[in-house]
């Protein structure tokens, strides 16, 4: 699944701000100097989840992301992130689709570009305009597109605190999602640590964490996210050009560590509340719509920053 707010134009205020890490939340050290290239990879799995009206369903998947991002001047960053996720689902009877799968395999690739301006006053503002397509396999192309930007401002009030608001807007397939979400990084203790998920995590970046760093290098944490996905339906399948979509905020709890300056393991597993499935014609009228029970999830990050 991938979310609403653009995960790496989420998170590319806090990573090329410098008040998070660019691996991981297990860092503390700030970005260095010059461009740098990085790449994560993310293989997820979401266990069975009944659907309320009958049947079930379940899905596993991956993302790679690599990207590289540097100074522009002034003490301005940019960065630029090519995205591609792959998703597998497998139905079971779903009564509320005519006993048939919705939609099998969902693709989705991307291309995110941030711009990250600092301002007088300790303020900063991210522009991040992105390009996507998502869409079933046997789905047109060009019926999958979608694309829109996050801007968000904030404000350092000081060495352990920075807070500020952001917007997302994307035209996502028949429909304009627009999303406001708060940009997080408080520094509660030395260990304790309150911020936005992981942006290369299963998690996705609207929601926020709450963190503590153990001896040894490890960090724990809690939180919650907001994820939805909107996708283009095969030609020939049940639902022709049709749209496909999947809601659900993850519950999770994770660990994570660095190991030397290059590479870092985060460890995601939790539970998917509140779900819902939808699929709509080709021109975005609701043809059914089924609840989902709670399910589980487990997911890992593997990054590295050359």
């Amino acid at each position: 699944m991938s979310t609403t707010l653009r995960s790496f134009g989420a998170a590319a205020l806090l990573v090329l701000g410098g008040t998070r890490p660019p691996l991981a939340q297990t860092s503390h050290r700030p970005p260095e100097p010059g461009w740098k290239p990085s790449a994560t990879m993310t293989p997820w799995f979401q266990g069975s989840a009944d659907l309320n009206g009958g049947g079930g369903f379940e899905a596993s998947g991956g993302m790679f992301r690599a990207g590289v991002d540097g100074p522009v001047g002034g003490g301005h960053r940019a960065g630029l992130t090519l995205t591609y996720e792959y998703t597998d689902y497998s139905f079971s009877s779903p009564a509320a689709f005519g006993h048939v799968a919705p939609w099998t395999d969902v693709h989705h690739l991307g291309l995110a570009v941030a711009v990250l301006l600092q301002l007088p006053s300790a303020w900063s503002l991210l522009v991040s305009p992105s390009f996507d397509f998502f869409m079933e396999d046997g789905a047109d192309w060009g019926e999958a597109t979608t694309y829109g930007a996050v801007l968000a401002v904030s404000k350092r009030l000081g060495a352990d605190l920075r807070l500020g608001f952001g917007v997302s807007a994307f035209d996502r397939l028949e429909e304009v999602g627009v999303m406001p979400f708060p940009v997080v990084d408080w520094r509660i203790t030395d260990q304790l640590r309150l911020t936005n998920p992981l942006d290369a995590g299963p998690t996705g970046g609207a929601g926020l964490e709450l963190s503590y760093q153990l001896d040894g290098g490890w960090t724990i944490g809690a939180g919650g996210a907001f994820r939805s996905a909107r996708f283009r339906l095969r030609d020939r399948g049940p639902f022709p050009n049709g749209i496909g979509e999947q809601r659900a905020v993850p519950a999770f709890v994770h660990a994570g560590r660095r190991f030397g300056q290059t590479f870092a393991l985060d460890v995601y597993a939790g539970a998917l509340l509140g779900g819902l499935l939808r699929v709509e014609d080709s021109g975005g009228g609701k043809l059914a719509e089924q609840d989902v029970d709670p399910a589980p999830f487990l997911g890992g990050t593997f990054s590295t920053r050359f």
